[in-house]
């Protein structure tokens, strides 16, 4: 029996029905709670810091993550229909709200909802199309093709955005999004009907949902100190001492429930199956070495060469290039090449090196912006390795469907989110404090080019640890295979 969609009306042909589905995981993609690519725009019609929009960016990646749990408790208990309906009014919903305030307290909770929503209309769509594009379902396959629709939206929102925000308003975006939210309604509703995998819908209840709870504002502390540490001078200040102190608070009931409840939202044995922790270390270094981009680069070009927010997000357009040549690099590699993930990963890190070195010799007042275009693509592979190579790693470490979802969770914690929180909070302090001791070592008071060394000196400090963990993933893949045979 060929691919079939049983969620279409009789009717509908599958050449109509697959069209459509993959323009409702763009929809889903494309949207979010806010746009980088209106940053500026954004932040002169709110008067935000650039602290408080970093903050509602992670509070979106948040949500997505912390939602991975859910996913197919949600998918057995709700018809294919409910839950797409549901996941595109709530982004519909989410996103009129966020184009209408600029009140914080209002702001992270919305945005953490419709990163939530995202990943649920985004997990429905590919569960449903997946067995079209890999029968077999091997993860090989499968990762990269996520990976298109993944960072394709990515890049390609925050140019829409800058567009948007430059030829009209920054407000248009949202508009755009809860349009397509609309049209992603309308198509469930004209060309599918309710369908449910399960014969008998499964319960919610029994979700430890106090727990969820307690996960998610956990997560909102961690990603407030990362962020506005800097800022308030870190544990200088009253209010990042209390957000820690409720943080551990609330770690520790977390850390309770676990180790009490039968079925609780989270579940550590899956960090005893093999290969499992030193995935999450690898990640989080990854993210932490490729961290630069909302820092560093945002300094570089808002600070020092003044781009617009259309020429940065066309200058990321280039990243895109590059990812497409690491899903590519990958997909030939899981499809043809048999060999050890840490070959893999030595490839990964060598993009991160290269990336960094290329930065590294170009940072200056004067250099041509397309000067960084290669820089751009190697940061661009890089991320599209780390995330299908440490994805499918992680895929063959855990044989348990449940289990593996829970996994994911955790890795997309580091990679969506807490890396990039880290990683801000780490540059960002770093970039200070080199800036003050420049300016006093060189006795000049030129902040743009005391910019340019500090940045240098950052991205010198990227080479080094990008290249020590080349060299390791090498020696680690040579030292398995010598003592294999």
């Amino acid at each position: 029996m060929g691919f079939v969609m049983p969620m279409l009306k009789p009717w509908v042909p599958l050449w109509l029905g697959l069209p459509l589905y993959f323009a409702t995981v763009f929809s889903f993609q494309f949207s979010s709670g806010i746009y980088l690519g209106a940053f500026e725009s954004y932040r002169g019609a709110t008067g935000f810091m650039i602290e408080d929009i970093q903050y509602l960016l992670y509070a979106n990646l948040a949500g997505m993550a912390v939602m991975f749990p859910m996913l197919f408790k949600m998918k057995f208990r709700f018809t294919n229909q409910q839950l797409l309906c549901g996941a595109a009014a709530l982004v519909g919903i989410c996103n009129a709200i966020t184009m209408s305030t600029d009140n914080m307290a209002i702001l992270i909770p919305v945005c953490f909802l419709e990163g939530m929503g995202k990943l649920q209309g985004t997990f429905e769509v590919m569960s449903n199309i997946q067995l079209w594009h890999n029968p077999t379902r091997d993860m090989g396959k499968f990762f990269p093709l996520l990976h298109i629709f993944l960072l394709t939206a990515i890049i390609g929102a925050q140019y829409m955005a800058a567009m948007w925000a430059y030829y009209m308003s920054w407000k248009m975006m949202h508009v755009w999004v809860i349009g397509t939210m609309c049209v992603v309604i309308l198509i469930q509703q004209i060309f599918c009907r309710p369908f449910c995998p399960m014969p008998e819908r499964q319960s919610l209840r029994g979700t430890d949902w106090p727990t969820a709870l307690m996960v998610c504002i956990a997560m909102l502390l961690l990603t407030a100190i990362l962020v506005y540490g800097d800022h308030l001078m870190w544990f200088r200040s009253p209010k990042i001492n209390l957000m820690f102190g409720a943080m551990l608070m609330l770690l520790g009931v977390i850390a309770y429930r676990v180790k009490t409840l039968k079925h609780p939202y989270l579940e550590f044995p899956v960090l005893r199956y093999h290969y499992v922790i030193p995935v999450f270390i690898v990640v989080m270094i990854a993210e932490l070495l490729m961290g630069a981009e909302y820092s560093l680069e945002e300094i570089l070009y808002c600070e020092v060469v003044k781009l617009s927010d259309l020429n940065k997000t066309y200058h990321e357009l280039f990243a895109l290039i590059g990812c497409y040549a690491g899903i590519g690099f990958c997909f030939l590699w899981f499809r043809y090449g048999k060999i050890r993930t840490q070959y893999l990963m030595a490839v990964d890190f060598a993009c991160i090196f290269a990336y960094a070195f290329l930065m590294y010799t170009r940072v200056d007042v004067i250099t041509p912006i397309e000067h960084y275009h290669l820089a751009m693509a190697c940061r661009g592979a890089a991320l599209a390795i780390t995330g299908i190579g440490l994805m499918w790693k992680l895929e063959h470490c855990i044989p348990s469907l449940p289990h593996f979802f829970m996994g994911l969770m955790m890795f997309n914690i580091i990679h969506m989110y807490l890396g990039g929180a880290e990683s801000y909070g780490v540059y960002t302090t770093a970039f200070k404090h080199l800036m003050t001791e420049d300016m006093f070592r060189y006795n000049t008071m030129n902040a743009t080019a005391m910019m340019t060394v500090a940045i240098k000196q950052i991205y010198g400090w990227i080479c080094w640890g990008a290249l020590v963990m080349t060299i390791a993933a090498l020696v680690q893949a040579w030292w398995v295979t010598l003592h294999s045979k």
